[in-house]
């Protein structure tokens, strides 16, 4: 699957035009995608294949995300699973959060979707390299409980925030 050190993500979402859409607009950020409509779907291609980022639509003909989600983070522990959602109430946010999401991003997304998924990858690579020199020094990693992070915006956005992600309280 991998021929260089591309980003590789798995998009999933049921319409057509956002499948093409987000692929192209990944694709010119220098990201490969590779798509399905399907959670079905979705879980075969995410078994049969390692991706550097996850990225999913909320509601789908098949029902939501959150248990895929859920299925992924065992999967792939370290990678980012990002929700591209229309559904923001606070409750379905809590709910992908729940199932370990590491960021959401409201449909439809206003900003720079390219930079943005590119952005999540280089945090969650230092993140892990720095969990990784920890392990070294002290030869025991020690993973905090998920209780003690909270829901954070980016700094410079306003109110109407299109990324939610997780900080250290």
């Amino acid at each position: 699957m991998r021929s260089s050190n591309q980003p590789v993500i798995l998009f999933l979402d049921d319409d057509q035009d956002t499948r093409e859409l987000v692929q192209l607009t990944l694709a010119l950020a220098g990201i490969r995608v590779y798509c399905a409509k399907t959670r079905s779907e979705a879980w075969d291609i995410a078994t049969a294949n390692r991706f550097d980022l996850y990225l999913l639509d909320g509601k789908l003909p098949d029902g939501d995300s959150c248990q895929l989600c859920a299925d992924l983070r065992e999967l792939a522990p370290d990678k980012p699973i990002v929700f591209l959602s229309a559904l923001v109430s606070p409750s379905y946010m809590q709910r992908a959060f729940d199932a370990g999401a590491s960021a959401f991003l409201k449909k439809p997304f206003m900003g720079n979707l390219g930079e943005e998924i590119l952005q999540l990858l280089r945090s969650s690579k230092r993140a892990t390299r720095e969990v990784n020199e920890d392990f070294v020094q002290d030869s025991v990693q020690i993973i905090e409980p998920f209780d003690k992070f909270e829901r954070t915006a980016n700094a410079d956005d306003d109110a109407d925030d299109d990324v939610v992600s997780f900080a250290k309280r």
